[in-house]
């Protein structure tokens, strides 16, 4: 991408850049991707400490 050539990347067309920077191989859409994992993870896990985890330690309970 524009870390190994800087010059090379300043003369590339500007619809080229950007489609690189979107999907690239750290582009956004990496990122989103990596987002939505660890944030389905992070539900998950909050859900079981809500659900499991609570009531057993007597925090609460649920009807």
């Amino acid at each position: 991408m524009w870390e190994a050539d800087p010059a090379a990347w300043e003369e590339t067309p500007a619809g080229e850049r950007a489609w690189t920077v979107w999907t690239g191989e750290k582009g956004w859409m990496y990122w989103m991707n990596q987002a939505s994992l660890y944030g389905a993870g992070g539900l998950a896990f909050f859900w079981v400490v809500f659900r499991f985890i609570g009531p057993a330690i007597g925090l609460y309970t649920l009807n």
